[in-house]
């Protein structure tokens, strides 16, 4: 019985088929971790400073406590009798992280999670920080029943989940329940040698599962509460029918991100090159599907854009200028003279470096 079987009889209602998919994509995956996208600052619970007063006070991170040995032993996907209650009526006191999170592909278009699992919450305990213990922090231990999908490192069976609250209250309705089961995206990152978990999106959707079964997304968006009322299994099988597409390698690279993010994709050649301001520079360019528009680029771009070079490029909304068309070498590839592409290192085109233009431009059709 492989690992998926053993998951997916635990967690019921998911079709022999997902299974097999599941599998055979965890043999396929590369543990390569895709490098964070880089499109728009969104503040998370990993990593959250509180403005006051006009200075930004850093939250301290960790507070140490003794292992306790936990009873495992209920690994059933049987949580608490939940009161659905709408996380859209929940003030949090911090409003970066709401309205993100729509649907379940959303969880792919940003930063992809570490994992989605079932988990039960063994433990919590409440920290407060930030200035004067204005933040507080729910620190929950919890035990992962069922590991549904994850990047290629596996969660450990045990860890330490970080949630914060804003509103200066102590408590918040999103905290998880102690002796509740949930199916939580879980980032995680390193801080100083340790894992630092939180979990992704938790201020749109937290589905939680009741003491028969039954999954509640806690979410005003129709994509997460379509399935209230449904089993756990229905879920997790609606998150492998995501992953278990043949596009969703290309879906969750920094290239798929942007697209989905809904940016423009142009082959552009640059007509020409002006210093607008101080590290401002206005380009002419021309596009066999745009025709000949100006874009603005700023700050270490000056030298990327060339004169008589054709790019393959992502063109963003910008309020820097009235034009209000971006260009960045970051959303950028130079496109050789057989028009294969070219990204620097850092570029959301780069792991597709000898790609067509019009490989690309397919690829784009497939995920778009």
């Amino acid at each position: 019985m492989s690992f998926n079987e053993k998951i997916y009889m635990a967690i019921g209602n998911v079709s022999d088929e997902k299974i097999a998919e599941a599998d055979s994509d965890k043999l396929e995956k590369s543990k390569t971790v895709i490098t964070t996208f880089r499109m728009r600052l969104i503040v998370s619970a990993a990593a959250v400073c509180l403005l006051v007063a006009g200075l930004v006070y850093a939250i301290p991170l960790f507070s140490s406590q003794p292992p306790v040995d936990y009873d495992l032993t209920d690994t059933s996907i049987l949580g608490l009798p939940v009161d659905d209650f709408c996380l859209g009526d929940v003030q949090s006191g911090v409003m970066a992280d709401r309205h993100v999170y729509h649907e379940l592909h959303d969880f792919f278009t940003y930063n992809s999670p570490r994992a989605f699992a079932f988990v039960r919450v063994l433990d919590t305990r409440l920290v407060q920080e930030g200035r004067e213990g204005y933040i507080t922090r729910q620190i929950s231990t919890v035990q992962v029943l069922a590991n549904v999908w994850d990047n290629g490192d596996e969660v450990p069976q045990i860890i330490e989940v970080n949630q914060y609250s804003y509103n200066f209250d102590g408590y918040n309705a999103i905290f998880l329940r102690r002796g509740g089961v949930y199916l939580l995206a879980l980032d995680c990152f390193d801080w100083e040698g340790s894992d630092w978990w939180n979990i992704m999106g938790d201020n749109d959707v937290l589905f939680e599962v009741d003491d028969k079964g039954l999954i509640w997304s806690h979410s005003r968006y129709y994509g997460f509460n379509q399935f209230d009322g449904e089993t756990a299994g229905v879920v997790a099988e609606a998150f492998l029918d995501i992953t278990a597409d043949a596009n969703f390698d290309i879906l969750i690279s920094n290239f798929g991100k942007t697209l989905r993010f809904g940016y423009d994709l142009a082959e552009i050649t640059v007509l020409s090159v002006a210093e607008i301001d101080d590290e401002m520079y206005r380009y002419t360019l021309d596009s066999p599907v745009f025709g000949e528009f100006t874009a603005v680029s700023w700050g270490r771009e000056q030298g990327y854009f060339e004169v008589g070079e054709r790019y393959l490029a992502f063109l963003f909304p910008t309020e820097e200028v009235a034009d209000g068309i971006g260009i960045w070498s970051f959303y950028s590839a130079m496109v050789n003279d057989d028009d294969t592409i070219a990204g620097d290192g850092d570029s959301v085109f780069a792991e597709f470096n000898g790609f067509t233009v019009e490989k690309m431009f397919e690829l784009a059709e497939l995920i778009g």
